[in-house]
């Protein structure tokens, strides 16, 4: 081992007359341990946050959404189906028809947005599958061919509700529910608006609290008796086979409708909400990058500390003849190791932080406010190896003021009241 590293690794360990120092380098090493740990704990929330959003926002949003530029929709949506079904690295596509309603239960009633489905296309483009989406009941009970042998409402059209909207209205699968358009009839008492009976056919959970909570499923037939379209849609889903291409997958259905359709892809239909998260995300970073800026000057200072009180041993060492560089390497590596040090510890805890909150869900939200009831985490690569690093590089970088000090030292001033 080179002398340098020697002494600088003995520096470290501090007699009794330096307990000052030794206070000042251990709290140079929590500095750091706190600043790394909550870098990764903040940064593994942030990526979790958006891609949990993603992923349910995705889950029953279309990658790629197609609309007429007619104002009364499209009128042949098998045609356009066809068309945009032929073009390179599209998986699935699907129509649709959606209108704001109000939806009467046991319980109460809720304004709810309606959205008129294909369930034999639509699972192509919408995650309406598994144990995680579905509670109760099927999507396929939707269809009015798939009606299933129940004693009460079973000839009425069916109707999928989410869970928390389920609860609320107090209507749960196979119950009666009201679906009341704002069209109607009037009367010598007033204005009686229509209402169209339904059962609970299916009861799923995205996951994501506003589709949820406010949104209702119904078969596309049936949406177009309510809103009275005339087997026109007001759009079509397009689901791809990479979600970060989409932009050329959409220029490739553009090309292939022509000028009457309008595409657009979730990037921009979600721009403002992401891009929220991105920058909540950097600033995030930001201050608590200031903590390990803390941390830095104080391993500053305590560097500043060693070498004052050191000025004898580092006389003593160039009249022995050690260069500047060996003296500077002295107190670099004992500044290094103080980062390395607290960028390992602040690394253990948190990856030990993360892993409990999620195996165990710790840190719990309310899902009206936040669209989830638990903080999501996502560890990355990046993140578990860039912010150590950058912790190590940021220590290096602090003590090369001190090093160079104790290196310019001149022997002869040292030892002169020695």
């Amino acid at each position: 081992m080179r002398y340098e590293y020697f002494i600088g690794l003995r520096y470290l360990r501090a007699k009794r007359r330096q307990t000052f120092v030794s206070i000042i380098t251990a709290i140079a090493v929590a500095g750091v341990t706190v600043g790394v740990a909550a870098l990764i704990i903040v940064l593994s929330g942030m990526v979790g946050v958006q891609e949990y959003m993603r992923d349910k926002i995705l889950g029953f949003n279309a990658h790629i959404t197609v609309v007429s530029t007619d104002e009364d929709g499209i009128t042949d949506p098998d045609e356009v189906v066809a068309k945009v079904l032929t073009v390179p690295h599209v998986l699935g596509a699907s129509p649709y028809i959606q209108g704001q309603l109000m939806l009467r239960g046991r319980a109460g009633s809720a304004g709810i947005l309606v959205r008129g489905i294909d369930p034999k296309t639509a699972g192509t483009v919408m995650a309406l599958e598994g144990d995680s989406t579905i509670i109760n009941g099927a999507i396929a009970e939707l269809d009015p061919s798939n009606q299933p042998n129940l004693t009460v409402g079973s000839n009425l059209p069916a109707l999928a509700i989410g869970q928390p909207l389920s609860q609320e209205l107090g209507a749960f699968y196979g119950d009666e529910v009201t679906l009341i358009v704002p069209e109607g009839t009037i009367t010598p008492i007033g204005f009686r608006p229509k209402a169209m009976r339904f059962r609970i056919g299916c009861i799923y959970k995205f996951g994501f609290w506003e589709v949820d909570s406010k949104v209702a499923l119904v078969h596309i037939k049936t949406a177009s008796d309510l809103f009275k379209t005339g087997g026109r849609v007001d759009g079509i889903e397009v689901k791809t086979d990479n979600i970060y291409t989409v932009e050329r997958t959409q220029k490739a259905i553009s090309d292939a409708l022509g000028p009457s359709y309008f595409t657009s892809t979730w990037q921009k239909q979600q721009a403002q909400l992401f891009a929220a998260l991105k920058m909540e995300q950097l600033l995030s970073g930001l201050v608590l990058s200031l903590i390990m800026l803390v941390a830095s000057f104080n391993i500053i200072s305590m560097l500043l500390m060693l070498v004052m009180e050191k000025y004898a041993d580092i006389a003593i060492l160039k009249t022995m003849g050690a260069a500047d560089s060996g003296i500077m390497r002295i107190f670099i590596t004992q500044g290094t190791l103080i980062g390395m040090m607290g960028a390992l510890v602040g690394l253990v805890l948190g990856l030990f932080v993360c892993w409990l909150q999620i195996r165990f869900h710790l840190l719990e939200f309310n899902p009206e406010v936040y669209q989830f009831s638990y903080v999501p985490m996502k560890l990355t690569i990046g993140n578990v190896i860039g912010v150590p690093l950058g912790a190590i590089i940021i220590s290096f970088l602090t003590t090369l003021y001190p090093s160079w000090q104790a290196a310019r030292m001149k022997p002869a001033e040292s030892l002169r009241y020695e």
